[in-house]
């Protein structure tokens, strides 16, 4: 049985400022790998500033805006728009390439042979 891929929220991160040494960043969850990892959510950082006299603590105000930034970019939608395709092309770029390709946990093809001729004969006559 496949797994289900169920859609997740969008999820909108206000972000952690931390300090590590003079310097400020901004923590965050994002999608990526771990080194020698599966796939899923890792924890990102992003630099912000230096500290000064104008960004002296990670709750000043100047340090959040700089933050804010940062998150407005990473929580901003990135949702490709992929172009419409035909039925046509879809039946011919993606889906008879699937029928046909073998499928390695059980050694044969997607679909059994008689049901893609019959598929075939039911595209060719419509």
């Amino acid at each position: 049985m496949a797994k289900r891929r169920f859609r997740t929220r969008e999820r909108i991160q206000k972000g952690s400022i931390i300090q590590i040494g003079t310097s400020f960043y901004v923590r965050y969850w994002c999608d990526g790998t771990k080194k020698d990892g599966p796939p899923g959510r890792v924890q990102r950082s992003e630099f912000l500033c230096e500290k000064d006299a104008q960004h002296h603590r990670a709750d000043c105000k100047a340090v959040k805006l700089l933050c804010d930034e940062v998150m407005l970019h990473i929580n901003s939608p990135r949702k490709t728009v992929s172009a419409d395709i035909t039925v046509e092309k879809f039946w011919e770029a993606v889906y008879l390439p699937w029928a046909r390709e073998i499928n390695p946990r059980v050694g044969e093809s997607n679909l059994r042979p008689s049901t893609i001729a019959g598929y075939e004969q039911i595209w060719e006559q419509h």
